[in-house]
């Protein structure tokens, strides 16, 4: 049972190196000016310090829906088409990024307004839970954040504070549109994540007669 796992083995899983499961993100290959000011905000890093995210890398984690190993292709396309079901009533979505933050020790970018992510979040959630019903998912208190650069050691939580002091007055507002999330398999490196995306899920608010 996966509702089981205790916090100290979900911590496990989350920091082994290696295929960690099946997640929602959403992606930005599509957001030119957010992918621009990621690059910009890197520049003022510490190299030695701090490994910055590939504009192919950026992402926001909405939710996981299963551990490596614990789920069958046949159950992950089960979870695909009741997101696909429920993705035609939810609503696309404008979010803004704004603002660097320490993300205890990465740095990020905080997204507003956090209503829409999280309402998009527990729609996909709903469609994870009809097929694994006990399914391992992220803590929902976690605010919508893109994170730009991991720690490479150590905890970097003042220095990161730091940087985004220095950093946010210089930070114009990008808006990024949000039209479809994606299903993706999640590998962790030293100091990234890389992924393959398995579906994708259109949001686009049929109506209903």
């Amino acid at each position: 049972m996966m509702g089981n796992m205790d916090s100290s083995h979900v911590q496990e899983q989350e920091r082994r190196v290696g295929l960690l499961g099946h997640y929602w993100f959403l992606t930005f290959e599509n957001a030119p000016e957010l992918r621009s000011l990621a690059e910009r905000c890197q520049q003022a890093l510490d190299a030695d310090s701090f490994y910055p995210v590939h504009p192919d890398g950026l992402h926001l984690t909405l939710d996981r829906i299963v551990y490596d190993g614990q789920s069958s292709p046949e159950q992950l396309e089960s979870v695909e088409r009741a997101a696909r079901s429920a993705g035609r009533y939810q609503k696309p979505f404008t979010v803004t990024v704004e603002r660097l933050a320490d993300l205890r020790g990465a740095l990020g970018f905080a997204v507003v307004p956090a209503e829409p992510v999280r309402a998009l979040r527990d729609t996909l959630r709903m469609a994870t839970r009809a097929v694994f019903p006990d399914a391992p998912v992220k803590d929902s208190l976690s605010e919508p954040h893109i994170t730009i650069a991991y720690p490479l050691g150590g905890d970097l939580s003042a220095e990161a504070a730091a940087i985004a002091a220095r950093t946010n007055p210089t930070i114009e507002r990008v808006a990024v549109a949000v039209t479809e999330a994606v299903m993706v398999a999640l590998e962790r490196h030293d100091h990234s994540y890389s992924w393959k995306i398995t579906a994708r899920i259109p949001l686009t608010t049929s109506t209903v007669h």
